[in-house]
């Protein structure tokens, strides 16, 4: 049976949320989260995507973009290659990182950003927890600027 098709446009919103292979862990360390933040920024810039929020668990991610260009494969594609790449080779882990394809759902802007919580935990603890994550480890300052404005701002 074929997969079905992803469904991207121009302007399009996801939850995007992808789980390590057999629920094992994606990040080990502040070092992981810290390249994984990296990549993000990169992603970012190259693609012209825009991320709102994320949350990183020990076995998956999740992430709110907007896809100005329609490109959310393209993007997340390479931000799951880069990141598994680096985690082989890092943990000498080799073998798939991520369990199957990543899971993207087309969402409404203004109301999902309004109504958004993670797996039971509170806006606040969540932006409590990436304020922290990210004002310690990444390492691009336009990134850290733009997490700590819409942390301020109430934004996530």
């Amino acid at each position: 049976m074929a997969r079905p098709a992803r469904i991207e446009y121009e302007g399009a919103f996801y939850h995007v949320m992808n789980r390590g292979n057999r629920r094992e862990a994606i990040f080990i360390d502040n070092h992981d989260r810290a390249r994984f933040y990296e990549i993000i920024g990169n992603i970012e810039s190259r693609y012209k995507i825009i991320i709102y929020s994320f949350v990183l668990m020990s076995n998956h991610y999740h992430l709110i973009i907007e896809t100005p260009l329609g490109n959310l494969s393209r993007a997340i594609q390479r931000l799951n290659g880069d990141y598994a790449l680096y985690f082989s080779k890092r943990h000498r882990k080799p073998g798939h990182l991520f369990q199957g394809r990543f899971k993207a759902m087309l969402v409404e802007k203004e109301t999902y950003l309004l109504g958004q919580r993670y797996g039971g935990i509170s806006d606040s603890a969540v932006n409590k927890v990436v304020s922290r994550f990210c004002t310690r480890l990444s390492k691009d300052k336009k990134l850290n600027a733009k997490i700590k404005k819409i942390v301020s701002n109430g934004e996530m």
